[in-house]
């Protein structure tokens, strides 16, 4: 029997979209009337169980064909705040279509005199059954599976960096490095350099040194979406943070033999990093869902940086439900298997600027500040961690602000670090 009205191919779509941003329905396959989604549905609910991770590459391993539907799932799906709503009407869907089948099955039955009238309503009850059951699936036992895979995993290669390298000694020492499917709020006063520590993070996690000493990682494939600079812009001040050279002196072309060394080799090696950049300023956290989704696919991207949030064009009623949006959207960006670096404003008061869900959906938040007091030297800047999920301490550290060659480097021995109160978890 056809039922039209008791199937949405969208609802179906935004289910599997949150399980490529992290989120998982409990929802059983055969809810989904789609046969392409229905088996997609399969491999995703087989790599849960496997505690293996959950994205586009993962998912459509042995289907090369899903990646366009997938990208279509993630690219159509506002958010995965709503999972609970999608997942509750997919099974309301199924468990309707059950009944009707029930129903209609009970017809059959009646109408046939082959059958006891009492085995016919001990059928259609136990039917009846099922349906009002359903096949959801509820509470089950914790996958320690998984948590023994990663322990044997740390323990058959020791390491005290467990994630990307950052670059900087005290975010790798005290967190791990930086993390897929974390958001990393970088938050900071107008011209505390907060672009530039960002800008030079992601040089370091593509595997570019920028000061003597510093210790980075494998090249890890990024991409750079810089909303306030033009692509000029990027990659003279790269060249110049890479290659130690004066900005204005480049500007003017009056740069010395030895520095225009540098900095032709400093654009070589920036080249030749696993950096995409983007010059447009018209993103939205929905099309960057769907170019992050297809650079996944296509470049296998571990991290994204977003200078500056604010910049995005999401709407809104009004601009708190502007920015709790763009928050919600970046930490579903995180939720397709990327780290995602956000810069953010902080407001006279050292506050986060504007609304408070972007605490909420950050996993580390680190501010940048000048350092404090009026014999303080200007190129001072002090970065705190006020929250992290992976730390055990607080942690803070001073860095040096070379306006001239747009870098920044340690302000002391990289890894020293500062202990202070314990961190509210």
């Amino acid at each position: 029997m056809d039922l039209p009205q008791l199937r949405d191919r969208e609802i179906e779509q935004a289910v599997v979209g949150c399980a490529l941003m992290g989120e998982i329905g409990a929802v059983g396959p055969e809810a989904f009337t789609n046969v392409e989604l229905r088996d997609i549905w399969r491999r995703i609910k087989h790599l849960e169980r496997q505690g293996a991770p959950i994205d586009i590459l993962t998912v459509s391993q042995d289907h090369p064909d899903w990646s366009a539907t997938l990208t279509k799932c993630i690219s159509e799906t506002p958010s995965s705040v709503h999972l609970e709503a999608y997942a509750h009407r997919l099974s309301n869907l199924a468990s309707r279509r059950a009944l009707v089948h029930a129903a209609s099955t009970l017809v059959k039955e009646t109408l046939s005199t082959e059958s006891d009238l009492e085995e016919i309503l001990g059928r259609h009850f136990s039917r009846l059954s099922e349906v009002s059951h359903g096949e959801v699936e509820g509470a089950r036992p914790l996958n320690f599976e998984a948590a023994a895979d990663e322990a044997l995993d740390a323990i058959a290669r020791p390491r005290d960096v467990w994630g990307m390298r950052s670059g900087w000694g005290p975010w790798d020492q005290e967190l791990g490095g930086v993390h897929i499917r974390e958001v990393v709020l970088v938050a900071g006063t107008p011209g505390a350099g907060k672009s530039m520590f960002t800008m030079q993070t992601a040089l370091q996690l593509g595997g570019v040194p920028i000061f003597p000493g510093q210790t980075v990682g494998e090249p890890e494939p990024g991409a750079v979406f810089q909303l306030e600079m033009g692509e000029k812009a990027i990659v003279n001040r790269a060249a110049c943070a890479v290659g130690k050279v004066n900005h204005r002196r480049l500007r003017t072309g009056r740069m010395e033999p030895e520095e225009q060394s540098r900095y032709f080799d400093a654009l070589e090696r920036i080249r030749q990093a696993p950096i995409l950049f983007s010059k447009s300023t018209e993103w939205t956290t929905d099309l960057l869902k769907v170019e992050v989704a297809g650079l996944i696919r296509d470049h296998g991207i571990r991290w994204v940086l977003v200078d500056y949030a604010g910049k995005l064009k999401d709407g809104g009623d009004d601009e708190i439900r502007r920015e709790r949006r763009i928050s919600q959207g970046l930490a579903d960006i995180a939720h397709l298997g990327v780290a995602v670096i956000v810069v953010e404003q902080l407001n006279k008061e050292g506050k986060i600027y504007g609304s408070v869900q972007k605490q909420y959906d950050a996993d580390v938040i680190f501010k940048m500040t000048r350092a404090a007091g009026e014999d303080a030297p200007k190129d001072k800047r002090r970065m705190r961690l006020e929250k992290a999920r992976e730390a055990d301490i607080s942690m803070r550290f001073d860095l040096r602000l070379v306006g001239a060659e747009k870098r920044v480097e340690p302000w002391s021995v990289p890894s020293a670090m500062e202990v202070g109160d314990d961190i509210p978890f």
